[in-house]
């Protein structure tokens, strides 16, 4: 994960320069979300079955391809304002998948056949938003930028093999503030927030070293102090 730190440094360092002199920030210092959604599915890639016989002259049995499905994700998030338009979070998931292997191309000219197995996704992230105040929408809709990465555990049923991989993320989103506390109140603000993410993923599940991209959508309460 030597990529996503420099990229979320940039992406920060790009906002500050854009967001100079802009007001109006979000009251509190500090956000709390809990939130559900749904990641989309993805192709883990695909490898040829290779076998070594008498001639030591390798050759293809079948080919495997792997596809992770898409299914509904919990997550909670925890974030801290560094400037007016800066935040940055840590994020935790989880999410129930099916992992599903398929054997085609089979040198005895077999039916193909499919495999699958449940799979239970664990993610810890950390990222960074940006807030400019020219990205909102009115009085109440604030639109905002989000990048970062983390590691993502995945744990077969029965729990008997965990695999674990890397993933960073780009995307946005919007926050739409419900209620705001009086200045005695130690929360200040609650409302809903949005995110819409592109997340790239490799190793873990994956049979291939090549990034996989999946989308992810998500809406979340929060709380800010």
């Amino acid at each position: 994960m030597t990529r996503a730190p420099a990229f979320v440094i940039v992406f920060c360092l790009c906002a500050s320069m854009s967001s100079a002199g802009e007001g109006g920030a979000l009251p509190g210092a500090f956000e709390m979300s809990l939130g559900a959604g749904w990641v989309g599915g993805v192709s883990m890639g695909s490898r040829p079955a290779a076998f070594t016989g008498a001639s030591g002259s390798p050759f293809a049995l079948f080919t495997a391809t792997t596809e992770l499905d898409g299914g509904p994700r919990l997550d909670i998030r925890i974030g801290r304002r560094l400037a007016r338009a800066i935040e940055i979070e840590a994020a935790g998931s989880f999410a129930p998948r099916t992992l599903r292997v398929s054997a085609s191309g089979d040198v005895e000219q077999a039916a193909p056949a499919v495999a699958a197995v449940g799979v239970h996704e664990f993610t810890v992230e950390g990222g960074a938003i940006v807030e400019p105040a020219r990205w909102r929408a009115g009085a109440r809709v604030r639109a905002f930028a989000a990048a970062g990465g983390g590691y993502v555990r995945e744990l077969y049923e029965p729990g008997t093999l965990a695999r674990t991989g890397r993933l960073a993320y780009a995307g946005g989103g919007a926050r739409i503030p419900l209620a705001i506390m009086s200045a005695s109140h130690r929360l200040e603000q609650i409302g809903l927030r949005a995110d819409v993410r592109a997340v790239i993923r490799s190793a873990g599940v994956a049979i291939d070293s090549r990034p996989h991209v999946a989308p992810s959508v998500a809406v979340a309460f929060y709380m800010r102090f």
